[in-house]
């Protein structure tokens, strides 16, 4: 009976606190403004609110409904029509919301952000990865480039337990292949992991002389991360640049940094505002090296 009492009166504070706020900002570009007040990445924008787009500008949103709004078509916008058009009378603040409106906020480059973990900026061994020496991953499919080694023809790419045994094994004549990790049962791996093994096609010889791991997070972790994937998904079932932005939020919220940069392939070139935002992720992860 107490737990109950508590929960609702979580819940009831989490109205109380979002009962004006309606949109929280993702992305924006061109000086797009609230009242008179200039909108960045992690603005709260409220029921009274009216937004100015400029000609040229673009702003994405995130409803407390837990669906995402894109606009750019200039004029002006009243905030409490505009959410009148995802979900009229809103009486509840969907947990989507909550876990994306706490994270997204403008860059601070300080050490919280730096990419120590990884190690990725260190490494400096036959092939260079954009991946931590232990990537934290959800089992999805997750994109991975290395610079060119320019002696190879053709590159493999495994992945293996801590026994040497190949899990997973892939050819490609680029610098860049999509692993599907839901084919690998990581909860039977030690440690819940397993190593990259990149190595030139000609040359077994030229083999990744450096340590790369994927590991899966724990269980209770993944399995509310994969419960906020779901929801999003049905709350927002079209494939567009905004929605795989946001998916990119969830997994970043989480260090799932090559679950991220997966996503952000697919908006990186769209408009100045996701470039930017992209460069900056490359930049806090450490991704942003130079190929030589």
């Amino acid at each position: 009976m107490r737990n109950s009492f508590l929960t609702l009166s979580f819940l009831l504070f989490f109205q109380l606190v979002y009962s004006q706020e309606l949109f929280t900002v993702l992305i924006t570009s061109k000086s797009s403004k609230s009242n008179d007040s200039l909108l960045v990445i992690g603005s709260r924008i409220n029921k009274n609110d009216k937004i100015t787009l400029v000609p040229g500008a673009y702003l994405g949103l995130i409803h407390v409904s837990g669906k995402t709004i894109e606009l750019g078509k200039p004029g002006i916008y009243k905030i409490d029509s505009l959410s009148n058009t995802l979900q009229p009378n809103v009486d509840y603040v969907h947990p989507v919301y909550i876990s994306i409106s706490k994270f997204v906020k403008p860059y601070v480059f300080d050490q919280r952000y730096k990419m120590a973990p990884t190690g990725s900026v260190e490494r400096g061994g036959i092939f260079r990865l954009r991946a931590a020496s232990r990537s934290y991953i959800y089992p999805d499919s997750i994109l991975l480039q290395w610079c060119p080694l320019y002696s190879a023809k053709g590159y493999e790419v495994k992945l293996i337990n801590m026994y040497d045994e190949d899990l997973y094994h892939v050819l490609t004549g680029k610098e860049e292949v999509v692993l599907y990790l839901d084919k690998i049962d990581f909860k039977n791996l030690e440690e819940n992991s397993v190593k990259i093994s990149l190595a030139a096609q000609n040359d077994p010889r030229l083999v990744t002389n450096d340590s790369y791991f994927l590991t899966i997070l724990s269980e209770e972790k993944n399995v509310a991360l994969e419960q906020r994937i779901r929801e999003f998904k049905l709350l927002n079932p079209n494939p567009s640049g905004l929605n795989y932005f946001t998916l990119g939020l969830l997994f970043e919220k989480d260090d799932l940094w090559l679950n991220a940069f997966t996503q952000y392939q697919h908006v990186k070139d769209v408009n100045e505002a996701y470039t930017t935002r992209y460069k900056l992720f490359l930049q806090i992860t450490g991704f942003d090296f130079e190929c030589h």
